[in-house]
């Protein structure tokens, strides 16, 4: 579920926006109000919301220009200007500055509800497909640390050759790392970032066990 933060500075749009539409059926499970726009600042600091429906004239900082500051804070926020004015250059301004939608008031319910609907799959995709990325350089890795496990039974690295080949393996807790087979045993330390020592727990080869450790 997302969270969306409406800022406005008239109450009667403040009351109605969190009602208009069925929220919760199109994915946002959290929603706060703000009256200006800096109070919209300070709020989308602290709630980290997915989507901010913001009104243009505000005081104390008008809808664009919190716009411009909120999105140096939160690069990834989908920003909607609501306003009462149908005016070119606040649709070119907002545009410039990365407002993915500009609507107008009064607001039509038919319209919210397929604007939300599209952002919301927007961030639907966009969380799969960051999912897919992790999951990549997260095979990436094992396969790299299988070969490395690999190439240490059969001894065809030395200390330094590991530290060349394998960078990635930097200096910060101490990890024990055991291997045995049927005719040779060493006990090897080895240092690992715990994230990257995670993927041993699993590695299993014939005659070999990895057992970890923190020191």
């Amino acid at each position: 579920m997302y969270k969306i933060l409406f800022a406005d500075d008239e109450e009667n749009v403040l009351r109605y926006l969190p009602i208009a539409i069925d929220w919760e059926t199109l994915g946002i499970g959290e929603m706060r109000t703000a009256s200006d726009g800096k109070d919209a600042l300070t709020q989308a600091k602290e709630f980290q919301p997915d989507i901010a429906l913001v009104d243009v004239e505000m005081p104390g900082m008008d809808g664009l220009e919190f716009c411009r500051r909120v999105l140096k804070i939160l690069p990834k926020l989908k920003l909607v200007i609501v306003s009462a004015f149908d005016r070119f250059d606040y649709a070119k301004r907002a545009i410039e500055i990365g407002v993915v939608d500009y609507i107008l008031k009064p607001v039509d319910e038919e319209e919210l509800e397929k604007l939300i609907s599209k952002i919301v799959n927007n961030l639907n995709k966009s969380k799969k497909e960051s999912r897919s990325i992790e999951e990549i350089k997260q095979k990436a890795l094992e396969k790299e640390i299988h070969e490395f496990a690999e190439q240490i039974i059969k001894n065809d690295v030395g200390e330094l050759e590991l530290e060349k080949e394998f960078p990635f393996l930097e200096l910060y807790e101490n990890v024990s790392l055991v291997l045995w087979d049927n005719d040779n045993i060493s006990n090897r330390k080895l240092p690992f970032e715990e994230e990257e020592s995670g993927f041993f727990n699993s590695l299993c080869r014939q005659s070999m066990v990895l057992f970890l450790e923190k020191k």
